[in-house]
């Protein structure tokens, strides 16, 4: 296979990188989510890794996923990757 070929392949899957990336991230902070409620804690800090070519649509997802849920949601960069924050502790964000 050459570049060009490798390419379009690598464009007609973007979506599945995406998709992946989204809810590989999303089953990641449902766990902390779980384990900090066990815990009694209020709220949780995820420092999530990304693939570059989709780290800001897949954040964008993921902040209006648990936003939409009634969380509120910070993301701070944290080194080379970035750090997803979800609190609950008050009842009308």
């Amino acid at each position: 296979m050459n570049a060009a070929e490798a390419r379009k392949i690598t464009n007609q899957n973007g979506q599945k990188l995406f998709e992946s990336n989204f809810k590989r991230t999303v089953t990641f902070i449902d766990t902390a989510i779980r384990a900090a409620t066990g815990m009694g804690n209020f709220s949780v800090k995820q420092a999530v890794s990304l693939p570059s070519i989709v780290q800001n649509e897949v954040l964008e997802k993921v902040i209006i996923h648990y936003q939409e849920l009634g969380y509120k949601v910070e993301v701070y960069d944290f080194c080379l990757m970035k750090q997803v924050q979800l609190s609950w502790a008050e009842e009308d964000l």
